[in-house]
């Protein structure tokens, strides 16, 4: 917990850095480096970069490329005003070959002046002064390439990041709604989007993520409607939709749980309040309605019927006020039965095609007695009946990873429910 606070706290300084380094370079085109406002900006940036130092650890690093911006590894989660703030700061820098800072432990405000001496110069000649070794304390590097995959994360710390980022903006979002307040979709499209790109070839590892919860205690909406949305964008990706039909589905996984109200009117009625849908207000707008209205029994289109199936999966496997989570396998055998209200028979088929008869995070009990997770799927829907699997030792960790497709001498007893086994993956 103290860990996440001070990453967080990081994060905060972080972003000021980014705003105080734009007003910097915006200002040293108009003013000398003695200037009030220079020296104001400048006792700003310092006071930030000392208090990261206060926080121990690597100091404070800071990453821009064209779309994306990091600090300390983990994406810059902005507003659309210092979103656009720090798309101008990219352009400025990318002339002297700037795209990284990294504030040590013990950067002066001597290193800052005499990084500001050249970056004025610089500006003022449109040549590089700039001293590629950096400044003391303050080092500078390069940074290239258009969004996140540029950076050469492993796929599954690239999952971690952009899932956690998206509950982070998705908790914001309810929060500021709730108190009536309108919040820019900017970041939130873009996030969409960046994952809407990584689940074409690591869809389960997003899988994985939002599967993970506490099966005896319930889970938080912006939570269950962010599982949504992944659910929405891995079955779309299943059909081979186009990325726009992708974020659709994704934005209305997201904001179908802002209405409190339960009529296909009531669902779209937030959807208004917010400027910057652009073309893809209307899909989204019937997507939602859709998507409520055959919860309902009521005639709907086929984004809406995809959208409704995940947050039903989502929400049966979730642990409720008055009942404990279901198992995946149950739940997905339920609505293809046709025995789940709200759940479109056809569209649960093919929803469980792509999730498979046991999805990814399901308990499984093996012939042999033992209890195992389901860690690895195939791509072909045959190979999806014999997944790979991890043994789950009675500590709740995860041990032995076993492919069933190999083990003909190991079948799968039982998919029981994950509270019946105490399974809580939020702790493996």
């Amino acid at each position: 917990m103290i860990e996440e606070q001070e990453s967080r706290e990081i994060h905060s300084i972080g972003a000021a850095v980014v705003a105080y380094l734009h007003g910097l370079t915006k200002a040293l085109t108009l003013y000398e480096t003695n200037n009030s406002a220079i020296t104001r900006l400048l006792d700003n940036l310092h006071e930030k970069v000392q208090k990261t130092a206060m926080a121990g650890g690597e100091g404070l690093k800071i990453q821009l490329l064209a779309e994306e911006f990091f600090i300390n590894g983990r994406l810059l989660k902005v507003d659309a005003k210092l979103y656009e703030r720090a798309r101008e700061l990219v352009a400025t820098l990318a002339r002297f070959d700037i795209g990284e800072f990294h504030f040590e432990p013990g950067t002066t405000r001597e290193d800052l002046d005499a990084f500001t001496a050249h970056l004025s110069t610089s500006i003022r000649s449109n040549e590089n002064k700039i001293r590629p070794q950096g400044y003391g304390s303050l080092k500078l590097g390069r940074s290239s390439g258009q969004s996140v995959a540029s950076f050469r994360f492993e796929p599954h710390k690239l999952a971690l990041l952009l899932y956690g980022s998206l509950l982070d903006l998705v908790e914001t979002l309810y929060a500021e709604h709730d108190n009536q307040r309108v919040t820019s979709l900017l970041p939130l499209k873009r996030n969409l989007q960046l994952i809407i790109d990584a689940m074409q070839e690591h869809g389960g590892m997003y899988q994985v993520l939002a599967s993970v919860r506490d099966p005896g205690r319930r889970v938080g909406l912006s939570r269950l409607r962010v599982a949504a949305a992944i659910d929405a964008i891995g079955f779309g990706h299943y059909l081979g939709l186009a990325r726009t039909d992708l974020m659709y589905l994704a934005l209305g996984g997201v904001l179908g749980g802002l209405a409190k109200g339960e009529s296909p009117a009531e669902a779209v009625r937030p959807l208004f309040h917010f400027s910057g849908l652009g073309d893809a207000a209307m899909p989204l707008v019937l997507a939602v309605h859709d998507a409520r209205s055959t919860r309902m029994g009521k005639p709907a289109g086929v984004p809406g019927r995809m959208l409704a199936v995940s947050e039903i999966y989502q929400e049966l496997t979730a642990a409720a006020d008055d009942r404990h989570a279901m198992s995946p396998h149950r739940a997905l055998a339920s609505m293809a039965a046709g025995k789940v209200k709200g759940a479109d028979q056809g569209a649960s088929r093919v929803f469980l095609g792509y999730k498979g008869p046991y999805p990814l995070g399901s308990a499984l009990r093996l012939g042999n007695g033992l209890l195992a997770v389901v860690v690895s799927l195939g791509k072909h829907d045959d190979n999806k009946k014999a997944p790979v699997v991890a043994i789950l030792g009675p500590d709740g960790r995860l041990g032995e990873t076993i492919d069933l497709a190999k083990r003909k001498d190991l079948r799968i007893a039982g998919a029981p429910d994950p509270g019946d086994v105490g399974l809580d993956l939020s702790r493996t």
